[in-house]
C-alpha cells in the first residue's frame, strides 16, 4: 500500500517538510504585496482628505473667525444683516413657498448674504403670506400664485387632475372627506395627488414670461435650502453660442455635489 522506494527516494523528504519550506518561501512575497495595497489605500485616502478639507476648511476657519457674520446672526431682534459675501447685482431669484416660515426667513437672509441678488420674488398663496415674506427684507417682492398665469390657480389644477384620474387628496380634504380613491389610488395614475406641488412646477415655468421685470437670467430657489457659503452662479468666461453671455454655473445639491457649466 506505500509508495515505490523510488519514489519515496525521489521526494527525499516528507509532505509536511515540503509545505512548510513553502510556506517560508511564500511568506515574503504575500507581505509585500499587503503592504503595497496599504500604501497605495494610505494614498488614496490622503489624496480624498487633502481635497476635500481644501474646499471645506476655508468655510470653517470663516465661521470660527470672532469677526464672522452668519445668516442666523441676522435673525436676532434688533440685529443688522449680514454684509453680503457675494454680489449679483443684476439677478433675481424666484421662490414657490406655500406659506412662510422660519426655515423661508433663514434662506432669505442666507441668499442675501451669499448670492447677493438684487431681488428675491416668492410666489405665495395668498396675500397674508406674501405680506410676511416681504417683511423678511428690503428686496423680496411677493405675488399670488393665482395671479401669476393666467388660467392656472390651485383649483383649476385639482380640477383637471380629478378629471383625469379622480378626485385628489386636497379637494377630498376640502370637502371633509377620507380614506380610498381619488388620484392617490388610481391604478393608472403614478404622481403626486397634491394639485400644490404641479402648481408649483407650473409657477417655475412660467415665471420667466408673466413675472413683471424680472432679469433676463434668474435663479429658482427652493425655499427650504440654505446656503452655506458664498455661491457660484456664473463662469469666469463667456459664451459664444450663447451670444457672449457669461455662462451659467449650476449648483448641483444633494448626493450630487458636482458642479458644471452650461
Amino acid at each position: 500500500g506505500g509508495l515505490p522506494p523510488m519514489a519515496a527516494r525521489s521526494t527525499g523528504r516528507s509532505e509536511p517538510a515540503l509545505l512548510k519550506r513553502r510556506g517560508r518561501a511564500l511568506r515574503p512575497n504575500t507581505v509585500g504585496e499587503r503592504g503595497v495595497c496599504l500604501l497605495l489605500l494610505l494614498g488614496v485616502t490622503a489624496l480624498a482628505s487633502s481635497a476635500l478639507m481644501s474646499r471645506i476648511l476655508p468655510h470653517v476657519l470663516a465661521w470660527r473667525r470672532a469677526s464672522a457674520c452668519l445668516p442666523t446672526d441676522s435673525l436676532r431682534p434688533g440685529a443688522a444683516p449680514c454684509p453680503p459675501e457675494a454680489s449679483h447685482p443684476s439677478l433675481d431669484v424666484v421662490s414657490v413657498a406655500a406659506k412662510p416660515t422660519c426655515v423661508t426667513r433663514l434662506a432669505v437672509a442666507a441668499l442675501n448674504q451669499y448670492v447677493g441678488p438684487r431681488r428675491i420674488v416668492f410666489v405665495s398663496s395668498d396675500d397674508a403670506a406674501c405680506a410676511k415674506l416681504t417683511s423678511f427684507a428690503r428686496n423680496v417682492e411677493c405675488v399670488r400664485q393665482d395671479d401669476l398665469i393666467p388660467g392656472v390657480t390651485k383649483a383649476a389644477v385639482d380640477a383637471e387632475l380629478a378629471r383625469l384620474y379622480g378626485e385628489t387628496r386636497g379637494a377630498r380634504r376640502k370637502r371633509g372627506g377620507r380614506g380610498g380613491g381619488g388620484a392617490a389610488g388610481a391604478g393608472n395614475y403614478m404622481g403626486r395627488s397634491n394639485g400644490g406641488w404641479y402648481l408649483q412646477q407650473l409657477v417655475k415655468l412660467g415665471a420667466a414670461r408673466y413675472l413683471r421685470g424680472l432679469s433676463d437670467a434668474f435663479l429658482i430657489w427652493d425655499p427650504d435650502m440654505i446656503p452655506l457659503w458664498p455661491v457660484r452662479v456664473f463662469g469666469d468666461q463667456a459664451s459664444a453660442a450663447n451670444g457672449g453671455k457669461p455662462r451659467a454655473f449650476r449648483q448641483i445639491g444633494g448626493y450630487a455635489i458636482r458642479a458644471y457649466e452650461s
